[in-house]
Formats: C-alpha cells, structure tokens, sequence
C-alpha cells in the first residue's frame, strides 16, 4: 500500500507540473524564439512592432534621423512585464521625420538596435 500511495502521489506530481508548465506557453508561440521583437514596422503614420512572452524587455527607444547618422531621441517606451502572449505596441509619429530606429533595453541595462525603418522616400 506504501508503494501504491507513492506512485500515486508521483504521477500526480508529474500531472500537475506538465499542466502548470503548459499553461504558461502562449498560443502559437515558438518556445525557441530568441528575437525580443519581431514585426518592426511602419504604418498609417505609426510605428509598430510586436514581442512575446519571456522576453527580457525592460523598455524601448526610438530614435529619429533625417540622415539616419545623427539621431535624437524620440521618445521612450515601456515595456509590458510578465505578459503570457504576444503583446502589439504602436507608436503615432506626429511629425515624421525620414528614420526611425527602436531599440531595446533588457534588465540589465543592456542595449540591442532592433532595426531602422525608412518612413519616407523623399531625398
């Protein structure tokens, strides 16, 4: 009865860990993914970009550029902490300049250029 009562015991162990443990993956996220952001882009007069769960995303910059060699900070944005799914953030540039870079800024302070957008193709 001893070994009964622990095999018992251990499968539901087993159960309990497999279900908590599947219940923190999001839909249709791929447990590989390393990028923090994915979908950096630019749209009726917005930036946009996407990141999902487990990322170590702190906050982001965005920069601007009319030569994308000198930038200035535009602004500065929070990141959602904890979140379980995909997460879309925009960004409504008022005046547009010609470049846009978004940055990220993990935990640690660490920083990591996501990309430049190009917003206008006028020289």
């Amino acid at each position: 009865m001893k070994h009964l009562t622990f095999y018992l015991g251990l499968i539901l162990l087993l159960v309990y860990t497999s279900v908590t443990q599947a219940s923190n993956i999001p839909e249709n996220e791929n447990p590989e993914k390393t990028s923090e952001v994915e979908n950096f882009d630019y749209r009726n007069g917005m930036l946009q970009w996407e990141t999902y769960a487990g990322v170590d995303v702190k906050f982001f910059l965005i920069e601007s550029s009319d030569n994308s060699e000198k930038w200035k900070l535009v602004n500065e944005v929070n990141a959602y902490e904890k979140i379980r799914y995909k997460h879309r953030y925009t960004f409504d540039l008022r005046r547009p300049k010609k470049f846009y870079r978004l940055s990220v800024i993990n935990s640690d302070g660490d920083i990591k250029q996501i990309g430049v957008i190009k917003t206008s193709t006028k020289e």
